[in-house]
């Protein structure tokens, strides 16, 4: 039987293993703290359920999972059959020993490795996943006595404006086309004028997150505990921090998630970007190499100071930025009619033929050489790239 933690952005597992020997209950692999306060948990949970406890036992579980531990003590002791070595132990328990759901345990019980995983029944109904209230009704349900709890799975996703929702401003919806067919980052400027509309809409053009893309989602959020009870986020992330956002908050700290990871495989929104501090965009470029955004949005008004300006620009000068410049009345209403469904089949045929030519997308080619050739700059030539996609669908 395993258990996890999480190490940064990794899940790791740990074996988890029990042994009658001693006077004493003892765990190992933790922290005299962790020793202190889960010890208690696990023996009244055993106690008030009527378990046999043994009089010395000695349990090795980093993370001092009390599930794990539990399950551990009534498998050597022969109350419950063996468990797999893929099974998954990853839940809290309660003195009264009722199962409740933890953080990040979607995010462990994804892993394809895991034969079954031992959640709460608040835990999303995925095809590994079984349940019970107790601790008891689990036993009962491991001995072939009763059976699991049937969850239930609801799906959410971001609610975002229709791209045909939107009037006028074609070149700028053509320009995120382009944007999101090649993964590029995009600089929109202009003051007012339907930016974060636009911009939030952006996220209904992606293509729709494969199978790997959409577990690595659901982990991240099950670790930030933004998942609603029994239910998957399905979809791709949109994140918009405020610029008074600190930097604890863009990377995450002690393993809870920060803006840009929970922004992977999805869209990130930095508005009135000039105001965020020096340290956040720089951050926020390295964060860009390390984690699956596909597409950076920046709103920068006009009427800012130009010195500020400037520092933002350099900050950003190594991103793929094409800068359109937004009007209210780009174009006469119902001009540019095709949906948020529409673009996303050309974003995802524009993706496909990247993906089967290079293996990767434009915004990621190394194109210095065909730069220096053609006079124009690498991210000049990743965006042209894409263009020449476009127009060949």
């Amino acid at each position: 039987m395993k258990t996890a933690t999480f190490r940064g952005n990794q899940v790791v597992f740990h074996d988890v293993k029990a042994s009658l020997e001693g006077q004493s209950f003892r765990i190992d692999g933790v922290s005299a703290g962790e020793e202190m306060n889960t010890r208690p948990v696990v023996r009244s949970a055993l106690k008030r359920l009527g378990f046999q406890f043994p009089d010395g036992v000695r349990v090795y579980c980093p993370g001092a999972n009390p599930l794990a531990i539990a399950l551990a003590i009534l498998e050597v002791t022969g109350q419950i059959p063996p468990l797999g070595e893929w099974d998954l132990a990853h839940a809290d328990l309660s003195i009264m020993g009722i199962v409740n759901p933890i953080l990040g345990g979607l995010a462990a019980g994804l892993n394809p490795q895991v034969t079954r995983w031992f959640g709460s029944s608040q835990d999303p109904q995925i095809e590994t996943l079984h349940t019970a209230p107790t601790l008891w009704d689990l036993a009962r349900c491991l001995r072939g006595e009763a059976s699991w709890v049937e969850g239930a799975l609801k799906h959410h996703s971001v609610n975002v404006p229709d791209f045909s929702q939107v009037q006028g401003h074609a070149g700028t919806k053509q320009d995120l086309l382009v944007a999101a067919a090649g993964g590029h980052s995009i600089l929109l400027v202009g003051p007012g004028s339907a930016k974060m509309i636009l911009a939030r809409a952006t996220v209904g053009i992606l293509p729709h997150p494969t199978q790997d893309e959409s577990r690595e989602i659901n982990s991240i959020f099950s670790r930030a505990g933004m998942l609603a009870p029994q239910s998957i986020f399905t979809g791709r992330p949109l994140r918009a921090p405020h610029f008074t956002c600190q930097v604890l908050g863009l990377i995450g700290f002690r393993g809870q998630p920060g803006e840009l990871m929970l922004s992977s495989h999805g869209v990130l929104i930095l508005d009135e970007v000039t105001e965020f501090p020096g340290a956040i965009l720089q951050l926020t470029l390295k964060g860009l190499k390390e984690n699956s955004i596909n597409t950076l949005l920046i709103g920068l008004d006009q009427g800012s100071d130009r010195s500020s300006h400037r520092d933002a620009r350099r900050h950003l000068e190594r991103l793929d930025t094409l800068e359109p410049q937004m009007r209210v009345t780009v174009s006469p209403e119902g001009s540019d009619t095709r949906t948020s469904a529409d673009l996303r089949d050309l974003v995802t045929r524009c993706r496909e033929v990247q993906m089967t030519r290079q293996g990767c997308l434009n915004s990621q080619l190394d194109l210095k050489d065909q730069a220096a050739e053609l006079g124009m700059t690498e991210n000049q030539c990743r965006v042209a790239l894409t263009i020449s996609d476009l127009g060949c669908l």
